[in-house]
């Protein structure tokens, strides 16, 4: 199964999440539109991570070999090289989509849509396949879709952790924290480690990759506001538990042996259900399911 991943390479969790998860499944039977040297180890400084979003934190820079053939595109949309073509962010890049729209059926496209705001993109109609991070309605073609995390990212010897306090320093929003606390993604995560809680909330929306972060660090998300967030948002996030985790923090008396039967329970569920590979397993699935 050959794949065109269409975006334009600049930082998007959800858009460079998914082609994470994706490359990981496929290989080089994917093809990126852009040549996506933020993604690669071998292709990206660490003087340029620093100084994207959240200091590339996570996200970028971890695939090992650059696999992309991205010569001849138009030629080879026109001659369908490609199963399925999948738009990384449809708000922020639209290439070849005429072209694309031309010579492929309607069933073998689909679009991302990882903004934090809800409005739907505006060129789209309702024949094609349409994933939303922030969706808030039920619709049959329009499918929620959360952010993951890499893998490699999760915490490999959780026994070797010592808790040394209740709540992880990083306060989002604090004034105290307005500006980056950690300049390297290990004394960054190993704030978390450190922590039984870690501090999230709605922030321009409420999906963010700092749920997954804390959850990937053997560390529960502190998440106040977790009851308020819509049905069709953050579906695959394991809500339930981590309300009863806010109960926890909450509670005058911290029952120990609850809290690891949290954290267990969700960072097993971490490891098996929102990896990057589960969620562009999600995204193929049902763009092959609408056309068997």
């Amino acid at each position: 199964m050959k794949v065109l991943y269409i975006a334009n390479g600049y930082p998007d969790y959800l858009c460079d999440l998914v082609m994470h998860g994706l490359y990981n499944l496929l290989g080089d039977d994917l093809t990126h539109s852009c040549d996506y040297y933020l993604m690669y180890k071998d292709k990206v400084t660490k003087e340029t991570l620093k100084n994207i979003y959240g200091r590339g934190f996570t996200v970028w820079g971890n695939l090992p070999k650059y696999l992309n053939d991205n010569s001849d595109l138009e030629k080879k949309i026109i001659n369908k090289y490609f199963d399925y073509i999948i738009y990384g962010s449809i708000h922020r890049c639209q290439d070849y989509l005429n072209l694309v729209k031309e010579h492929y059926s309607k069933k073998n496209i689909c679009f991302l849509d990882g903004e934090d705001f809800i409005d739907i993109w505006s060129g789209y109609n309702n024949d094609y396949l349409y994933f939303k991070r922030e969706l808030t309605f039920y619709s049959k073609n329009i499918l929620p879709i959360s952010f993951s995390i890499p893998i490699e990212k999760i915490v490999k010897n959780k026994e070797n952790i010592k808790k040394i306090k209740k709540l992880a320093d990083l306060i989002p929003g604090s004034p105290l924290n307005r500006n980056y606390i950690y300049e390297n993604e290990e004394d960054y995560y190993r704030g978390y480690r450190e922590a039984y809680f870690g501090m999230t909330f709605k922030k321009a929306g409420w999906d963010c990759m700092r749920h997954y972060e804390i959850l990937a660090n053997y560390c529960l998300p502190y998440f106040p506001d977790l009851n308020d967030c819509p049905k069709y948002t953050m579906v695959n996030f394991p809500k339930e538990d981590v309300l009863k985790a806010k109960d926890l923090y909450e509670s005058s008396i911290f029952d120990l042996d609850n809290y690891y039967e949290i954290l267990e329970k969700v960072f097993e569920y971490t490891k098996q259900k929102l990896v990057t590979t589960e969620c562009a397993k999600y995204v193929l699935s049902n763009l092959i399911g609408i056309n068997k």
